[in-house]
């Protein structure tokens, strides 16, 4: 079903005076022009205090932790996200857009069975459902109907190997929402690691008969690039290798565009390193077909 749900798919103040002085009843004379008495020179206004401007706020300095991402037997909170947004028409992709957080947080609650998305107030339900309560084991993901569509949060059966990123999404009849959450990597971690080579699918969930072999994703963390030559497994158990290219920033963010082999489908990625030291990867990734619709689907992968 995951497959399924997924294909349909960053603000001196100056006064003076004047006055007279009278000594032994003798009063100081004041000049007379043609009768009339000359105005007193106006005192100087004074100069408006300046007004300083308040201090910036600080960023708040994100803490990483290594939880594992896939364990649902408690509540959960899970802050930043990447994520791709599909509009539906009759089962297939109009549109996919990416986006992505630091801040904001996606939570499961166990009492109620409460799922909370990230930034979806838009989506139907508000963005948050509630199956009554219900106990998960680790490892186990949670999905049912809600607000006319499905939700779901945790990893399909074949990826739950993969400790520190995990998926929450909706799929109504119009529209899908794909995000990937997790324990991301502390950039810090990863700036001095020179290359960095991950063994990855693209559509990872898909290779039940195991026929589909990892290749290496090497992104060098010295010249910022992302390179690889990638599987994607098909439903019909057969692959289409894409070529990607891109970039990883200060942040550990990696983006960029891919291309299947024979130029027919190109698309682009974004997404992040999960764990400690960058011991995962997961990139959302979005392909615009021959016919003009899109493909949302996900890559994979673990550190060589």
């Amino acid at each position: 079903m995951a497959r399924r749900v997924m294909t349909a798919m960053v603000l001196v103040l100056a006064v003076s005076g004047c006055g007279s002085d009278g000594k032994n009843g003798a009063t100081s004379s004041v000049p007379v022009t043609n009768g009339s008495t000359p105005s007193p020179s106006p005192s100087p206004s004074p100069s408006p205090s300046p007004t300083a401007s308040p201090s910036p706020t600080p960023a708040a300095t994100r803490t990483y932790t290594y939880e594992r991402a896939t364990d649902f037997t408690q509540d959960r909170k899970f802050t930043g996200y990447d994520r791709i947004s599909v509009k539906l028409a009759n089962e297939k992709a109009l549109s996919i857009e990416f986006s992505s957080s630091e801040t904001a947080v996606t939570s499961y609650a166990t009492q109620g069975g409460k799922i909370t998305l990230a930034d979806s107030t838009d989506l139907p339900g508000s963005g948050a459902y509630s199956a009554g309560d219900f106990t998960l084991k680790s490892g186990q993901r949670a999905t049912y109907s809600a607000a006319g569509g499905t939700v779901s949060i945790g990893l399909p059966d074949l990826l739950k190997a993969y400790e520190y990123f995990t998926f929450a999404l909706f799929k109504g009849s119009n529209i899908a929402r794909i995000l990937v959450v997790g324990s991301p990597t502390d950039p810090k971690e990863i700036t001095s690691a020179g290359t960095l080579t991950y063994l990855a699918l693209i559509q990872e969930e898909s290779n039940d008969k195991g026929k589909a072999n990892a290749q290496a994703l090497t992104i060098n963390t010295s010249a910022g690039t992302v390179s690889g030559t990638i599987p994607m497994v098909n439903s019909s158990d057969t692959t289409t290798d894409y070529e990607l290219t891109g970039k990883i920033d200060a942040n550990a963010k990696v983006t960029g565009t891919l291309r299947s082999k024979d130029g027919a489908t190109t698309g682009q990625f974004q997404g992040r390193l999960y764990g400690k030291g960058g011991k995962e990867i997961a990139l959302l990734v979005s392909l615009k077909q021959t016919d003009g619709s899109f493909f949302g689907t996900v890559l994979t992968g673990r550190l060589k």
